[in-house]
C-alpha cells in the first residue's frame, strides 16, 4: 500500500463535517470497515477538538492501507490528537496550518465592502486551495490520484452582498481548470459546487425557532425540497476520486437539489 493517505477532499471552505462523512464513507466503502458519529460531536466552535472518532477512523484507514504517514490538508495539530497517531505509529503532518481568525462569510454591497474584507476571505478560499493543491501536486501526480477541490452555488448565483465569496469561490474552478491540464494524464482535478448544506457550522448559535426559520426559507429555494447532508457531499467527492471517475477532470459538479441549473 502507499506510505501517505491524505485526506482526499483537501481545500478550504469544506464543512468539517462533510470531512467527517468522507473518512465514514471511505472506511466503509473502500475498507469494510463501518464507524458511526454524531455531528454534534464532530464541531462545537472553531476551538473544538476533532472528534475521536474521526482521529479512529483516520488511524484504520492508513492501517487499511498500509500507510505510515497522515497528511491533513489544513489544521492545527493539536486538534488532531498527534498523540493517538504516534501511538499507532503513524506520522501526523499538515500541507499548510491553521488560518488564524478564519473570516465568517458577512454581507456587504460591493460599496460597502471593505478591502480587508475582501482581501480576507480571498486568502482562505482562493489562495489557500492554490497553496494546498501546490504543495499537494507532486503527490497526487505521482499516485495518479486526484483532487476535488469545494467552490459553492455562489459562485453562480451571484448573490448580492456575497461578492467577495461568490468571486473567491468562481475563482477555485478557473484554477482547477488549469490544475487538470497541468496534473494530466497522471491525475485528475475537479470541482463540487454545493448548495444549502445541513451542517453543525451552518446552524451554529441558532435556537431551534431561528434555525428552522434559516432552513424553511432556503428550502424554498431547493426543488428536491430539503437541504443537502454531509453524504451528499461526500458520495460525490468519492465518486470523482474513485474508478468510475478516472476519465472526468476539470469539471464543475453541481450537488445542490436542483438549487442552481448549471
Amino acid at each position: 500500500g502507499p506510505a501517505t493517505w491524505c485526506r482526499p477532499v483537501s481545500t478550504p471552505g469544506e464543512s468539517p463535517a462533510t470531512a467527517m462523512q468522507q473518512v465514514k464513507d471511505f472506511l466503509a466503502e473502500r475498507c469494510g470497515f463501518p464507524i458511526e458519529h454524531e455531528q454534534h460531536d464532530f464541531w462545537d466552535g472553531a476551538d473544538a477538538p476533532v472528534s475521536d472518532p474521526f482521529v479512529a477512523g483516520c488511524i484504520e484507514i492508513c492501517r487499511r492501507l498500509g500507510a505510515t504517514q497522515y497528511v491533513n490538508p489544513i489544521g492545527g495539530a493539536a486538534l488532531y490528537r498527534p498523540d493517538a497517531f504516534a501511538a499507532a505509529g503513524i506520522e501526523l503532518r499538515f500541507l499548510r496550518s491553521a488560518v488564524p481568525g478564519y473570516p465568517q462569510l458577512g454581507q456587504a454591497p460591493v460599496l460597502d465592502l471593505s478591502e480587508a474584507d475582501w482581501r480576507a476571505l480571498i486568502a482562505v478560499h482562493l489562495t489557500g486551495t492554490f497553496l494546498c493543491c501546490r504543495a499537494a501536486f507532486d503527490a497526487v501526480s505521482e499516485a495518479g490520484g486526484g483532487v476535488v477541490s469545494m467552490s459553492s452555488s455562489y459562485a453562480f448565483k451571484g448573490r448580492p452582498g456575497g461578492a467577495h465569496y461568490s468571486a473567491a469561490k468562481a475563482g477555485i474552478f478557473g484554477f482547477t481548470r488549469v490544475l487538470a491540464s497541468e496534473l494530466a494524464p497522471r491525475a485528475t482535478a475537479n470541482v463540487i459546487a454545493p448548495g444549502p448544506i445541513d451542517t453543525p457550522r451552518w446552524r451554529y448559535g441558532l435556537s431551534d425557532a431561528e434555525y428552522a426559520a434559516k432552513r424553511d426559507k432556503r428550502v424554498k429555494e431547493v426543488p428536491m425540497g430539503r437541504l443537502g447532508a454531509p453524504e451528499d457531499i461526500a458520495q460525490a467527492a468519492l465518486f470523482l476520486l474513485g474508478p468510475h471517475g478516472r476519465w472526468i477532470t476539470g469539471q464543475v459538479l453541481h450537488v445542490n437539489g436542483g438549487e442552481f441549473y448549471a
